[in-house]
């Protein structure tokens, strides 16, 4: 993340990812792809490589809220470049795959996971505030965190958040893999983010999200 500019407490930023991994637990073992595997056999582990280093922009507040995500397709452009193989059906479904998990809208609700954490009035060591936040990632869910300033040392402030995560509308359909879903779920999140005292900034974050539901898949020729 790269301050560019400053204007009435948003901030512009140009973002970029430097790595990235995804790991996927099943019942026949576990599988793992990641943009820095050197092996062009592995189709998903060297398109993740492909996004790197592509810059889009950014602007958020100074309580960590997203208000704008731009040029973030840039991230997907030339993935395919290796692969003249792939069929135009399973590009689509790569590519569909890789927007929900890394697009604007998953960008924005996943970074606000720990960076839209701020209330807009002080607080001391033991108070709490709520946040709503809207998550996108696949489904749109509505979730409503209560954090709690838990512990304040020389160098950051420790935050800690419970979260109630809710299907934000359970008659939506929306199209995966060109097929109409629509989910009923609910869950929760913990998160335990520490804050760098000086700049505001998030020094590590660690969120563990647990949903459970339905989804429903409307007849359709596949």
């Amino acid at each position: 993340y790269k301050v560019t500019d400053i204007q009435n407490a948003v901030y512009d930023m140009e973002v970029r990812y430097e790595s990235l991994i995804m790991k996927m637990s099943l019942p026949n073992g576990e599988m793992e792809f990641s943009s820095e595997k050197n092996d062009e056999k592995d189709i998903f582990s060297t398109i993740l490589g492909t996004m790197k280093n592509k810059p889009f922009l950014v602007k958020m507040t100074n309580t960590g809220k997203v208000n704008e995500v731009k040029n973030i397709e840039a991230v997907f452009s030339n993935m395919f470049d290796k692969f003249p193989q792939l069929s135009d059906v399973q590009k689509q479904q790569i590519q569909g795959q890789l927007m929900q998990a890394y697009g604007e809208k998953a960008f924005k609700g996943n970074i606000e996971m720990c960076s839209a954490i701020f209330t807009d009035t002080p607080v001391s060591n033991g108070d709490k505030w709520t946040i709503n936040t809207q998550l996108e990632a696949g489904m749109s869910a509505k979730m409503e965190t209560v954090y709690e300033l838990k512990d304040i040392t020389d160098s950051y402030y420790q935050i800690l958040g419970n979260s109630k995560i809710e299907t934000a509308d359970k008659d939506a359909y929306i199209e995966s893999n060109g097929m109409p879903l629509k989910y009923d779920m609910t869950g929760t999140m913990t998160s335990d983010i520490k804050i760098d005292k000086k700049t505001g900034w998030t020094i590590s974050a660690m969120i563990n999200q647990s949903i459970k539901g339905t989804a429903y898949v409307k007849d359709n020729p596949q």
